[in-house]
């Protein structure tokens, strides 16, 4: 069975850049309904273009320099192209290091079988 994940996440897998949405916008409401409030410490969330070809509630697997971590779709991001993801700082942090603003990425739309 996890070969077939492995085979998901190849056809579903892109390049890409990942910023942060920043401190200032703790507590501001999200996106997609019954997502919650922002939080800066919470590394599930994940803002993506409305042209990413993601939605509400998507998993993502992103991987880049620092490590790897799964988010979920929970916001736009008007700001970003096509190919970007907008962050939480711990999410950032997980995947970028510490103290990176960005960073280059490998994520995948997870599908759950």
């Amino acid at each position: 069975m996890s070969w077939l994940l492995g085979l998901l996440l190849m056809i579903w897998s892109s390049s890409g850049t990942v910023t942060h949405y920043g401190v200032g916008f703790q507590g501001q409401p999200m996106g997609c309904r019954a997502a919650g409030p922002y939080d800066t410490h919470n590394p599930w969330i994940v803002a993506v273009a409305p042209s990413s070809g993601l939605h509400c509630g998507d998993l993502v697997y992103i991987k880049g320099p620092a490590g790897a971590n799964t988010g979920i779709v929970v916001d736009t991001c008007g700001g970003c192209g096509p190919t970007n993801l907008d962050l939480s700082e711990a999410g950032i942090e997980r995947i970028c290091g510490p103290s990176a603003g960005t960073c280059r990425v490998w994520y995948a739309n997870v599908i759950l079988p």
